[in-house]
């Protein structure tokens, strides 16, 4: 095959993988995937994220500058380079990554490709690299933690979160200590409950494991510190509750 040839079948393949990436946008992957809760689901059945009232894209995917923060790390913009998302290519990139779950693999590929190429043509490699990093950061966060983000939980999702992050906020509340108040209860909570790892602070997990094992005792910390782990703990799952029962009422749903 001629270079010319190569080039004109490269160009055709990414063309259809753009088209067939809008497409999705809007209709959703007719596919048969399990989501949180362990039930089967069309992909196409989940949800565009809709923002809730008062809050922008940037603040949705938590791309505030100078400081962005993800997957339990925090970068600084880079010295001396603000780095603004509000303009119309960096606006309609995250209006897309709304219906991130309802991608199938291919068209996933598709969308991050789309992140890049896009806002490197449109910022150059340094500036328009940054940017691009943290929304494809973004998209892979939305993709194995959508908890993070209520908006984009189906339905039986959002429920189920709303009833396990409850569970915890009581437990710690009583003094129980990070999955106590979570072993229990029917499938659906256990199942979710095993996802929720990630809702933990990564400094709560960390002191969780500790105390699980023979690496502390609680009786070598002093109740000053107890006293303000299950307090945090008790306000973080509190405000994850919170988080999700907006959502819910936003959707009409019955609050249990």
């Amino acid at each position: 095959m001629s270079a010319m040839a190569a080039t004109t079948t490269d160009s055709a393949a990414r063309q259809a993988a753009e088209a067939e990436l809008d497409r999705q946008l809007q209709d959703g992957a007719h596919q048969i995937v399990m989501d949180a809760t362990r039930h089967p689901v069309d992909r196409s059945s989940f949800p565009v994220a809709r923002l809730p009232n008062g809050v922008s894209l940037v603040q949705f995917w938590r791309l505030d500058a100078p400081k962005l923060q993800f997957l339990e790390f925090e970068f600084d913009a880079p010295a001396g380079r603000r780095v603004d998302y509000a303009d119309p290519v960096s606006q309609q990139l995250m209006t897309e990554m709304l219906a991130v779950r309802r991608l199938d693999a291919g068209s996933l590929s598709a969308l991050l490709s789309r992140i890049r190429s896009r806002l490197l043509a449109a910022y150059g490699p340094g500036k328009g690299g940054f940017m691009a990093a943290m929304l494809m950061a973004r998209v892979n966060q939305a993709v194995e933690r959508p908890e993070d983000f209520p908006a984009l939980l189906s339905d039986a999702e959002l429920l189920a979160a709303y009833g396990i992050s409850e569970k915890m906020a009581k437990s710690f509340g009583r003094g129980g200590f990070v999955f106590a108040g979570a072993t229990g209860g029917p499938p659906v909570a256990r199942e979710v409950a095993q996802r929720m790892a990630w809702s933990l602070p990564r400094w709560l997990e960390n002191v969780g494991k500790a105390m699980s094992s023979e690496a502390i005792l609680p009786v070598a910390m002093g109740s000053g510190t107890i006293s303000w782990i299950i307090s945090s703990g008790h306000d973080h799952f509190a405000d994850r509750k919170q988080t999700y029962k907006e959502e819910m009422i936003r959707r009409n749903m019955a609050i249990p």
